[in-house]
């Protein structure tokens, strides 16, 4: 059972948050990211689908009359609209987040495609993100009194399945807005002991947060995309052949958990010259 801080969010946008949340779970609403060949698809027949998902999980702009039909409430949406989450499109509103999750634990993040103006960084959360976010549930045995890191935390769905057991989690990632996020969704949940951070891993900033102090489980799921011209998406490259990142994050990892300390990651292992390069690293 997912524990919640009942105490009053002080942010109106983690409040709001909170409520939506609430009203989510009463509603049983239920979506998890999709990989963008199916999402695009989605989008092209999305009648089969309940107006909150057609808001929250596909990104469209849905009326407000069927938003009310389907549970969300006037107060709320006008909420959303104050706090940026929302934003009127002519008769219509449309989100500026997509939510992903069902019944205890929901995650925000950006809508697919990238904004090719926004300069703070998209903030991201995959089917593999959520995929490791629930193995990392089904072995929460494992996170119990540790010391977590999460590198390359996006807006913290990581970081949030382990916190409820685990004694001190920080959470580091580029993008200004994912950490602006991860820290209005851990204040919606009330978690005291998560701390985000922006900062690159490698860099003499990431270290100096992450202490000398060793910890004990580190999280994550790199970048690890070879970049295209024809598909420039910075959040996912992992350098130029899909693998520097990825190894960097297992490198600072290493430096940084005690003797016995375990990793937890989602890797694919490209073959570059003809070796499985990420493995034999």
């Amino acid at each position: 059972m997912y524990s919640v801080d009942m105490a009053i969010p002080s942010s109106k946008q983690a409040l709001a948050l909170r409520m939506l949340f609430q009203l989510l779970r009463d509603k049983g609403y239920a979506w998890q990211p999709q990989t963008p060949d199916r999402l695009l698809g989605f989008r092209k027949n999305a009648e089969p689908f309940r107006p909150l998902v057609q808001w929250l999980g596909l990104g469209l702009a849905v009326s407000p009359e069927d938003l009310f039909a389907d549970g969300l409430t006037a107060a709320l949406l006008k909420m959303l609209v104050d706090t940026q989450f929302a934003i009127a499109d002519l008769d219509r509103y449309r989100t500026c987040m997509a939510v992903s999750g069902s019944d205890e634990l929901f995650v925000v993040h950006d809508h697919w495609p990238p904004s090719a103006v926004e300069q703070r960084g998209y903030v991201h959360y995959a089917a593999e993100s959520a995929w490791l976010a629930a193995e990392c549930n089904r072995d929460l045995e494992g996170f119990v009194g540790k010391r977590v890191l999460d590198l390359g935390c996006s807006s913290g769905a990581l970081t949030l399945e382990v916190a409820v057991v685990a004694d001190e989690v920080l959470g580091i990632d580029t993008s200004e807005r994912s950490i602006e996020w991860a820290k209005i969704l851990a204040e919606s949940y009330g978690l005291k002991n998560v701390r985000y951070e922006c900062a690159a891993v490698g860099e003499l900033v990431a270290e100096q947060l992450v202490g000398e102090k060793l910890w004990d489980v580190a999280v994550f799921n790199p970048p690890m995309v070879v970049p295209s011209k024809d598909a420039a998406y910075p959040h996912r490259d992992g350098g130029s052949l899909g693998i520097e990142l990825p190894l960097k994050f297992i490198e600072f990892a290493w430096k940084h958990l005690n003797t016995g300390g375990e990793v937890k990651c989602f890797a694919t292992n490209p073959i570059v010259n003809g070796k499985p390069a990420f493995f034999d690293a």
